[in-house]
């Protein structure tokens, strides 16, 4: 046999067995990489890494470093000096993705050795500032050290404002902070309940911030009141609740909303008028011709018919049904 076809034969032989392994590799990961995904790690798939040789492949098919897919099993498993070993034995496999910074400073921060997860958590995030899990972790360091200023320049400079994830991470690091700057969060809470109107997680830290986090509490316990109250036709105890409810917290436009509807009910139409309007003004979803339907009722009722008949109009066009018919009955 020519020595060509020797080494052509070995070097098929190595090729094979490499590919073998990296197909046995990914198999292996399918588990792993749904563990990730959830957020849910198994102790079967940890075991099976703990087995597996992790040099080769070193990457994952989503390009996720091996070693860093072990420590992390390792530090939901509380092994954390074994974790710190891991990501201490050689250089990272993909070190663009900050991956290893990211998960030391979740290793120091779980041994409460904060000036060193905040000094991993700050390298990871400058290189990655878009990426939520690093900027969530600069942030929780920059709250530790109530560094409400930091946290401020840091989310204004961040060109991720548009993505909610962002908002909520931010509103949450600097809520119960001493808010020396409380004028620039306010100012960014209202900004959110523009920009997120239907984003309920948003609403309720943004009017902790701007009303307060009991009064909210106490609102929507008010509101939940009135609806037990206008179930069982008590119109004026639940209009009491919802006038209650948005006194207290004004920023939830349901509860004038709520408020006019029970008015209606007891045929208190002018102070009725008066909480729709505010519902319109204050509304922070998109509209569905509702508040404008009760007015309309209203106006009915108060023998303004012109004004009735425009906001049917109005309140049709927006597609709320009830107002279909009320509109060809009362207005030619």
């Amino acid at each position: 046999m020519s020595a060509f076809r020797i080494i052509l034969i070995a070097l098929s032989m190595i090729f094979s067995y490499s590919n073998y392994i990296i197909f046995e590799s990914y198999r292996m990961q399918t588990g792993i990489v749904f563990d990730f995904n959830k957020q849910e790690f198994q102790n079967e798939n940890y075991q099976i890494l703990k087995n597996s040789n992790m040099d080769f492949p070193n990457l994952t098919a989503t390009g996720f470093p091996m070693d860093a897919l072990f420590a992390k099993y390792q530090i939901m498993f509380k092994d954390f000096d074994g974790a710190l070993n891991t990501l201490n034995k050689g250089e990272s496999s993909n070190p663009y993705m900050r991956i290893k910074e990211s998960l030391l400073a979740e290793i120091y921060f779980n041994l409460g050795i904060r000036d060193s997860s905040y000094y991993y958590s700050k390298i990871a995030y400058d290189n990655l500032p878009l990426n939520v899990r690093h900027y969530q972790q600069y942030i929780s360091e920059l709250a530790y050290r109530n560094d409400v200023d930091e946290i401020n320049k840091t989310f204004l400079k961040s060109r991720a404002k548009n993505k909610q994830k962002f908002w909520l991470l931010y509103f949450t690091s600097v809520i119960r902070l001493e808010k020396e700057n409380s004028r620039i969060i306010d100012s960014l809470a209202v900004e959110a309940l523009k920009k997120f109107p239907t984003n309920q997680e948003i609403k309720i830290i943004a009017s902790y911030i701007l009303v307060g986090e009991e009064k909210v509490k106490e609102s929507y316990v008010l509101f939940e009141e009135g609806v037990k109250y206008f179930d069982k036709t008590n119109f004026n105890l639940a209009s009491d609740r919802f006038i209650s409810a948005y006194n207290l917290n004004p920023l939830d436009y349901s509860f004038s909303e709520n408020a006019a509807m029970a008015l209606i009910k007891d045929k208190r139409f002018e102070e009725a008028v008066e909480y729709l309007n505010i519902s319109i003004k204050n509304r922070d979803k998109p509209n569905d011709g509702k508040s404008e339907y009760g007015l309309a009722i209203c106006y009915i009722e108060l023998k303004e018919n012109e004004l009735a008949c425009e906001y049917l109009k109005k309140s049709q066009s927006l597609n709320y049904k009830p107002a279909f018919q009320k509109l060809s009955i009362n207005c030619k």
